[in-house]
């Protein structure tokens, strides 16, 4: 089986590691790094052939050079990341070419709207340079919406709703996970194609913030869009030792309300300290695929790996727009 793995901050561990550290790099990603979480080789030992690479850039940057440092993880996605070995995929037809091939393939995606600064030649530019999926913000708010880290728990900006509609138009898939609930209510009414949470669990199996509860799981289910299971232990039980069986307790709540063919995984590799016993890094994904065959049935746990993501973004790249036309409406 393949699998798509909606999430990881494989990008902002590279950038870390060159501008904070002042380290240098040497295709770490190639080499199978110890340090990271992510490496082409430990996606190939854990079965992974779709990964997703966020853009994330801290508040505490974001108030001095947000577009700049979107700008160096481009790079760095392009310059350390991609290669001839792999797939960029911005688009249907690179999508339906990734189904048929063995290659592994990358979405450049965005962890929140920081980078773009509020401005939409800014968004367009990083369109053109690949990204595809984007998250409204990060846990604190920004210039188009409040995180679930805001305590006043406002919902969209007026600014918001015009990306909302620009990234419908643009056909670029919206992500509402780290989204108040307020603001979650306001990207499903606005939007015009189905949303996702790249990176969420239950908030009936664990009342963590950044959870769904079972009224916005009904939501996703009934728009048509996708939750990406997390491998964040803080996420997922109340122990200091989390496993894989605690993950599953979130697979089965999902599937509960109805969500079997909703389900996808986003990992969160490179972006959490620590990390549930057995799934330390992308390498260990197969002991997942392991546990969910134990408990569900093979076509099933296919949709769960990759198949649902295929569904879902079928539904929102229905042109292929690898070089869509930008022009804000």
């Amino acid at each position: 089986m393949r699998i798509i793995d909606g999430h990881c901050d494989l990008l902002w561990r590279l950038w870390t590691k060159k501008y904070v550290e002042k380290g240098t790099l040497d295709r770490p990603f190639y080499k199978n790094a110890d340090w990271l979480m992510v490496t082409k080789e430990k996606l190939k030992e854990g079965g992974v052939g779709l990964q997703a690479c966020a853009i994330y850039i801290s508040e505490e940057v974001a108030r001095t050079r947000a577009f700049l440092t979107a700008l160096e993880m481009v790079d760095l996605f392009y310059t350390e990341v991609v290669s001839d070995e792999v797939m960029v995929i911005r688009g249907r037809k690179d999508l339906e070419e990734w189904e048929k091939s063995n290659r592994l393939g990358l979405i450049l995606t965005m962890e929140g709207v920081e980078g773009t600064e509020g401005d939409f030649l800014k968004l367009h530019t990083l369109y053109h340079l690949g990204v595809r999926w984007v998250g409204l913000t990060h846990n604190p708010a920004n210039l188009v919406a409040d995180g679930v880290g805001e305590a006043r728990g406002a919902g969209l900006s007026q600014l918001g709703r015009e990306f909302v509609q620009e990234l419908n138009r643009l056909q670029v898939a919206i992500d509402v996970s780290h989204l108040s609930e307020r603001g979650f209510w306001d990207v499903l009414e606005i939007s015009s194609q189905p949303v996702f949470a790249s990176h969420s669990n239950a908030k009936s199996i664990l009342p963590h913030r950044r959870n769904l509860s079972d009224v916005q799981i009904s939501a996703l289910v009934s728009a048509g869009g996708l939750i990406g299971l997390t491998y964040a232990p803080h996420f997922t039980a109340a122990t200091e030792k989390v496993t894989i069986d605690d993950l599953l307790r979130h697979v089965e709540h999902y599937c509960s309300l109805g969500a079997e063919k909703h389900i996808g995984l986003g990992s969160d590799f490179d972006g959490i300290s620590k990390t549930i016993e057995g799934l330390e890094h992308s390498g260990k994904t197969a002991a997942l695929v392991e546990k969910l065959l134990r408990h569900y049935d093979e076509k099933l746990v296919e949709g769960f790996l990759y198949r649902n993501y295929l569904e879902y973004l079928k539904k929102i790249w229905i042109d292929d727009h690898r070089y869509f036309r930008c022009e804000k409406s």
